[in-house]
Protein backbone atom coordinates (compact mmCIF):
# COMPACT_ATOMS: atom_id res chain seq x y z
CA UNK A 1 0.00 0.00 0.00
CA UNK A 2 1.20 3.38 -1.18
CA UNK A 3 -0.33 6.82 0.34
CA UNK A 4 -1.36 9.24 -2.12
CA UNK A 5 0.56 12.57 -2.26
CA UNK A 6 -2.05 14.43 -3.78
CA UNK A 7 -5.66 13.12 -1.65
CA UNK A 8 -3.65 11.30 1.12
CA UNK A 9 -5.55 7.97 0.89
CA UNK A 10 -3.82 5.01 0.74
CA UNK A 11 -3.52 2.40 -2.86
CA UNK A 12 -1.86 -0.82 -4.05
CA UNK A 13 -1.76 0.66 -7.26
CA UNK A 14 -0.56 4.32 -6.98
CA UNK A 15 0.26 4.41 -10.67
CA UNK A 16 -3.35 3.72 -11.80
CA UNK A 17 -5.51 5.86 -9.16
CA UNK A 18 -2.99 8.68 -10.00
CA UNK A 19 -4.07 8.45 -13.07
CA UNK A 20 -7.38 7.84 -13.02
CA UNK A 21 -8.09 9.68 -10.10
CA UNK A 22 -6.25 12.69 -10.67
CA UNK A 23 -5.02 13.02 -14.42
CA UNK A 24 -1.82 12.68 -14.38
CA UNK A 25 1.31 10.84 -15.27
CA UNK A 26 2.95 9.13 -12.74
CA UNK A 27 6.27 10.80 -13.71
CA UNK A 28 4.34 14.16 -13.50
CA UNK A 29 3.44 12.92 -9.72
CA UNK A 30 6.93 11.90 -8.72
CA UNK A 31 8.21 15.29 -9.62
CA UNK A 32 5.75 17.11 -7.23
CA UNK A 33 6.12 14.29 -4.53
CA UNK A 34 10.45 14.46 -4.67
CA UNK A 35 9.30 18.78 -4.89
CA UNK A 36 7.03 19.08 -2.51
CA UNK A 37 5.22 17.25 0.53
CA UNK A 38 1.99 17.78 -0.29
CA UNK A 39 0.35 17.17 3.35
CA UNK A 40 2.94 20.14 4.38
CA UNK A 41 1.04 22.64 2.06
CA UNK A 42 -2.36 21.84 2.36
CA UNK A 43 -4.03 19.71 5.04
CA UNK A 44 -8.01 18.83 6.26
CA UNK A 45 -7.18 20.53 9.40
CA UNK A 46 -6.35 23.93 7.54
CA UNK A 47 -10.37 24.16 6.32
CA UNK A 48 -11.46 22.79 9.17
CA UNK A 49 -13.83 20.01 7.27
CA UNK A 50 -12.65 17.42 4.88
CA UNK A 51 -11.61 18.23 1.46
CA UNK A 52 -12.18 16.04 -1.83
CA UNK A 53 -9.44 14.91 -3.64
CA UNK A 54 -10.23 17.43 -6.27
CA UNK A 55 -10.58 20.39 -4.00
CA UNK A 56 -7.44 19.36 -3.11
CA UNK A 57 -5.81 19.01 -6.77
CA UNK A 58 -7.43 22.30 -7.50
CA UNK A 59 -5.76 24.06 -4.63
CA UNK A 60 -2.64 22.48 -5.07
CA UNK A 61 -2.04 23.11 -8.66
CA UNK A 62 -3.99 26.60 -8.99
CA UNK A 63 -1.14 28.41 -9.96
CA UNK A 64 -0.61 26.03 -13.50
CA UNK A 65 -4.81 26.11 -13.98
CA UNK A 66 -4.83 29.84 -13.77
CA UNK A 67 -1.72 30.44 -15.88
CA UNK A 68 -3.11 27.73 -18.52
CA UNK A 69 -6.83 29.53 -18.35
CA UNK A 70 -5.46 32.74 -18.97
CA UNK A 71 -2.81 31.62 -22.06
CA UNK A 72 -5.52 29.27 -23.59
CA UNK A 73 -9.39 29.59 -23.03
CA UNK A 74 -11.06 26.90 -24.65
CA UNK A 75 -11.68 28.74 -28.25
CA UNK A 76 -7.75 28.84 -28.99
CA UNK A 77 -7.05 25.54 -28.02
CA UNK A 78 -10.23 24.12 -30.39
CA UNK A 79 -8.73 26.70 -33.06
CA UNK A 80 -5.38 25.32 -32.35
CA UNK A 81 -6.30 21.73 -32.81
CA UNK A 82 -9.04 22.16 -35.44
CA UNK A 83 -12.05 20.68 -33.49
CA UNK A 84 -15.11 21.49 -32.50
CA UNK A 85 -16.07 21.68 -29.49
CA UNK A 86 -18.87 18.55 -30.16
CA UNK A 87 -15.67 16.81 -31.48
CA UNK A 88 -13.89 17.49 -28.19
CA UNK A 89 -16.44 16.56 -26.45
CA UNK A 90 -16.70 13.27 -27.78
CA UNK A 91 -13.03 12.50 -27.35
CA UNK A 92 -13.21 13.51 -23.78
CA UNK A 93 -16.08 11.31 -22.93
CA UNK A 94 -14.57 7.78 -25.38
CA UNK A 95 -10.94 9.09 -23.33
CA UNK A 96 -13.04 8.79 -19.61
CA UNK A 97 -14.75 5.54 -20.48
CA UNK A 98 -11.62 4.36 -21.09
CA UNK A 99 -12.40 3.40 -25.38
CA UNK A 100 -9.82 3.87 -27.66
CA UNK A 101 -9.90 6.62 -30.45
CA UNK A 102 -10.86 5.05 -33.85
CA UNK A 103 -7.98 4.54 -35.82
CA UNK A 104 -9.77 6.32 -38.73
CA UNK A 105 -10.57 9.30 -36.31
CA UNK A 106 -6.76 9.70 -35.55
CA UNK A 107 -5.80 9.37 -39.10
CA UNK A 108 -8.41 12.35 -39.82
CA UNK A 109 -6.87 14.43 -37.29
CA UNK A 110 -2.95 13.93 -38.37
CA UNK A 111 -4.01 14.37 -41.99
CA UNK A 112 -6.03 18.18 -40.90
CA UNK A 113 -2.93 19.01 -38.81
CA UNK A 114 -0.28 18.14 -41.51
CA UNK A 115 -2.14 20.11 -44.25
CA UNK A 116 -2.00 23.26 -41.71
CA UNK A 117 1.43 22.96 -41.01
CA UNK A 118 2.01 22.30 -44.24
CA UNK A 119 0.21 25.63 -45.63
CA UNK A 120 2.52 27.07 -42.80
CA UNK A 121 5.57 26.16 -44.74
CA UNK A 122 4.45 27.38 -48.12
CA UNK A 123 3.61 30.66 -46.86
CA UNK A 124 7.20 31.22 -45.71
CA UNK A 125 8.98 28.67 -48.36
CA UNK A 126 12.12 30.53 -49.86
CA UNK A 127 13.33 27.47 -52.39
CA UNK A 128 16.09 26.24 -49.70
CA UNK A 129 16.18 22.49 -48.65
CA UNK A 130 13.63 21.90 -45.19
CA UNK A 131 14.27 19.67 -42.80
CA UNK A 132 10.34 18.20 -41.79
CA UNK A 133 10.00 15.84 -38.47
CA UNK A 134 6.87 15.04 -38.75
CA UNK A 135 6.45 11.74 -41.55
CA UNK A 136 2.36 13.59 -42.01
CA UNK A 137 3.46 16.90 -42.59
CA UNK A 138 6.23 15.65 -45.03
CA UNK A 139 3.98 13.42 -46.92
CA UNK A 140 1.55 16.23 -47.50
CA UNK A 141 4.44 18.21 -49.37
CA UNK A 142 5.53 15.41 -51.37
CA UNK A 143 2.19 13.98 -52.54
CA UNK A 144 0.22 17.36 -52.84
CA UNK A 145 2.60 20.07 -53.28
CA UNK A 146 5.95 18.70 -55.49
CA UNK A 147 8.64 18.14 -52.65
CA UNK A 148 10.75 15.47 -53.83
CA UNK A 149 12.38 13.60 -50.99
CA UNK A 150 16.49 14.22 -50.65
CA UNK A 151 17.22 12.10 -47.93
CA UNK A 152 16.16 10.78 -44.43
CA UNK A 153 18.43 11.74 -41.39
CA UNK A 154 18.50 9.74 -38.64
CA UNK A 155 19.23 12.24 -35.90
CA UNK A 156 18.05 11.38 -32.15
CA UNK A 157 14.31 12.04 -34.19
CA UNK A 158 13.83 11.38 -38.39
CA UNK A 159 13.56 14.11 -40.25
CA UNK A 160 12.95 14.56 -44.03
CA UNK A 161 14.74 16.59 -45.79
CA UNK A 162 12.73 18.23 -48.42
CA UNK A 163 13.02 20.42 -51.78
CA UNK A 164 10.76 21.74 -54.55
Amino acid sequence: MEKCKICGREYKNINQHVNTAHKMSIDDYRLIEETVEVDEVISDEDFGKSVTPEERSKIIFKDEITESKAENPLSELLKEFDVTEVQLRRLLVQYKGGQAIPISQNIDENQRRAQKEASEILENYDGSELEIPDLWTAEELVKIHGFKCLEIRKTPTKRWVLKR
